[in-house]
């Protein structure tokens, strides 16, 4: 297990990335080396565009249980602002096409999900979305006393569960982005 402050993490990580960025521009980082396939914005050829927003969240999982992931994508900001499903009609191949977005519900930050137990569970800071599939995203529960653990304002929190030391039980795992030391939001 490693252990970093703050200002550690973000030079190692600054490191990683710069790093992998020489790594993979050293070996051409192409699609042949990589595996990966780079999708344009604007591409003639794409199908469909999922166009839901700059900052928005994906979340993929088998949502119609047809056996397939489709996306789900949640954007909190306009003019996009929504839930919406991408459904995976199937079909096989390597690169699924997506029909066109469907909007579910009002759109959310920091919104993850988690495949527990054969389900999947999808969780904003301190609340679940319980019977989502049914109920939409317009009423959460809570699930925690607190939305933000962290002791100052944070830009990201992202709450997961998973068993995290393998004992089989369910665990909450939070994540948050504090920025407070660089001064980013004091502009």
């Amino acid at each position: 297990m490693f252990i970093f402050s703050t200002r550690q993490f973000g030079h190692t990580l600054l490191a990683a990335v710069l790093t992998g960025c020489l790594t993979a521009g050293a070996q051409g980082g192409d699609e042949a080396t990589t595996g990966l396939q780079q999708l344009r914005f604007g591409n003639p050829s794409m199908t469909v565009d999922l166009a839901v927003g700059l900052w928005a969240w994906p979340m993929p999982m088998d949502y119609d249980g047809d056996g397939d992931l489709d996306l789900l994508m949640s954007c909190p900001d306009l003019p996009s602002n929504g839930t919406y499903l991408f459904e995976n009609p199937g079909g096989g191949g390597t690169m699924p096409v997506f029909m066109p977005g469907v909007r579910l519900g009002k759109g959310h930050r920091n919104i993850s999900v988690s495949h527990v137990g054969g389900r999947d569970r999808i969780l904003i800071p301190g609340r679940e979305f319980v019977d989502f599939r049914k109920k939409g995203f317009a009423k959460s529960v809570p699930m925690f006393a607190k939305e933000n653990i962290h002791s100052n304002e944070v830009r990201n929190n992202q709450w997961s569960l998973l068993d995290y030391d393998g004992d089989d039980r369910i665990d909450l795992v939070v994540g948050v982005g504090d920025w407070t030391e660089y001064g980013w939001d004091n502009a």
